[in-house]
């Protein structure tokens, strides 16, 4: 029954994982997506300090996406466990059915449910008399994090301690929009989360801390292997032209290698949980 999959036995599975969500969850959640009072307290307190809509909505990304890595922990934290895990394996359905609903309650459900709730939770505290929040986070949203067509996120205060877009050479620009299309956050974060979905399926304690270390020394050692071959190929940083050739080459490749990690992650995931033994 490993690879099948019935509809009526998918839905009781993803009943079962949604009554266990907010308990498992909920609260963390909750958390992480009322984090943002507390900078919108600091701006109160602190003398004519506001915050712009560019920074909070990086701020809400990067919340968006911790929201992401940690669920797997929280909601599946007992998939491997000798004693607790048993019942997880005793549920009455497939891997596939099992797979596709921790697939859908990590990547769909927890983004859309941190995006509704934080959204609705930034313009309450943006409709608060003297709110040191300005603007509301969805203004200007084209299909790029920032609206390259619209000169007043310069002006957002965001970029006062930041590199600015408006002094950057037309390549460095196109790779600043690049790297900040939705399209390529978006699978990012997901490329990320599936990791931390793996890691969850793999180590038995510490599940989120262990995977987190050995992205940051895998990281370590690819950026190592970087300053290797640069060090080897210093006539690179010499020539602006062949500079950024190869930048834009690594860039395709690492853009590329986010589907690839996404597609092995999942296939690992899927594999431990159909060979899992107790």
């Amino acid at each position: 029954m490993n690879n099948t999959f019935n509809i009526i036995r998918f839905g009781k599975v993803l009943k079962k994982d949604a009554s266990e969500y907010l308990h498992r969850y909920g609260w963390y959640l909750l958390i992480i997506i009322l984090l943002p009072v507390f900078y919108w307290i600091f701006g109160k307190t602190a003398s004519e300090t506001t915050f712009g809509m560019i920074f909070r909505r990086e701020y809400l990304l990067i919340l968006c996406v911790i929201a992401m890595i940690l669920a797997p922990a929280r909601l599946y934290r007992d998939f491997n466990n000798s004693k607790k895990g048993v019942s997880y394996t005793m549920t009455p359905a497939s891997s596939l059915e099992k797979f596709i609903s921790m697939v859908f309650y990590c990547l769909v459900v927890t983004p859309l449910l941190f995006i509704v709730g934080s959204v609705t939770f930034d313009t309450l505290l943006t409709l608060l008399p003297n709110s040191s929040f300005k603007g509301y986070i969805w203004e200007g949203i084209s299909s790029s994090l920032y609206n390259f067509n619209n000169i007043k996120f310069l002006n957002d205060g965001y970029f006062s301690s930041h590199i600015n877009p408006a002094s950057m050479d037309d390549f460095s620009l196109e790779v600043f929009y690049r790297l900040n299309t939705f399209g390529n956050i978006a699978v990012s974060s997901i490329a990320i989360t599936t990791v931390f979905m793996f890691g969850n399926m793999l180590f038995k304690k510490n599940k989120t801390s262990k995977t987190f270390f050995s992205l940051m020394l895998i990281s370590v050692i690819a950026i190592l292997f970087f300053i290797n071959y640069m060090s080897n190929n210093v006539d690179i940083l010499r020539d602006k032209t062949i500079w950024e050739k190869v930048f834009e080459n690594i860039l395709n490749v690492v853009l590329a290698l986010r589907y690839v990690i996404i597609v092995l992650m999942l296939s690992g995931v899927f594999y431990k949980i159909k060979t899992q033994k107790y």
